[in-house]
């Protein structure tokens, strides 16, 4: 269930165990704002709106990155060999207040099987930036979140 802001801000309001103030959402208002078209798909969307923004929202969570990409292997140019760098780029990068991170890719069934580097390219990124980082990874099925087959925004 995806709460508007009004909602939330009568929530807050009830409940004040959660110490929210109004300049807090405010800023983080501002912040979801700032990321509103940035989704590649309607998950993505929807797992922002409803899961980490309401999360923002009450400091729960310090910041969201959205497709920041990482490179899993260098450019090769060399003897007549020329290959482009491999980078990751992962949906969200959750920060939180705790020095914590995790990293959050959603992927629709039928985009894993078609994406047939996927599974390497994940595997790198984990072995190079997430496991050595002590950072978590969750990998979210699309069709969890929306009920169907995802589509492109």
């Amino acid at each position: 269930m995806r709460m508007t802001e009004d909602e939330l801000k009568e929530l807050l309001n009830r409940n004040k165990s959660l110490k929210c103030s109004q300049a807090n959402i405010k800023t983080a208002s501002a912040k979801a704002k700032a990321v509103k078209d940035d989704f590649d798909s309607e998950a993505e969307r929807r797992y922002y709106y409803d899961y980490l923004y309401p999360l923002l929202l009450i400091k729960e969570i310090k910041s969201v990155e959205l497709h920041k990409s990482f490179e899993i292997l260098s450019a090769i140019n060399q003897n007549g060999i020329k290959l482009k760098a491999k980078v990751y780029t992962p949906d969200f990068i959750i920060h939180y207040p705790n020095g914590s991170v995790k990293v959050v890719e959603i992927k629709g069934k039928v985009i894993k099987k078609l994406q047939r580097d996927y599974q390497l390219r994940k595997h790198l990124f984990i072995e190079k930036f997430v496991i050595p980082n002590g950072w978590e990874f969750e990998e979210v099925i699309a069709e969890d979140i929306t009920g169907s087959e995802s589509r492109k925004c």
